[in-house]
């Protein structure tokens, strides 16, 4: 297997979801659905095992980042 860099092409969808103001989200961060809010993947809560863990991160899961949000923003943010 390559390792090239693989691009995405075709039309993008982006949202705008709301982030709190002690979350910090970079660029290309995958991220998930907090109740209300958006959190990076690194916040997601480990559970009984990698199985159960991977499944409730999927159920919860919106996206990836377009921009970042730093500590203290409230702006909403990019996702695809």
């Amino acid at each position: 297997m390559s390792n090239q860099l693989r691009f995405r092409s075709g039309q993008v969808f982006l949202h705008k979801l709301r982030v709190d103001s002690g979350t910090v989200i970079e660029a290309g961060d995958m991220v998930f659905l907090d109740t209300d809010d958006v959190k990076p993947a690194s916040d997601f809560t480990f559970t009984t095992d990698l199985a159960t863990t991977q499944a409730n991160f999927a159920a919860s899961f919106l996206g990836v980042a377009h921009q970042q949000s730093a500590a203290g923003e409230t702006d909403d943010l990019s996702i695809d």
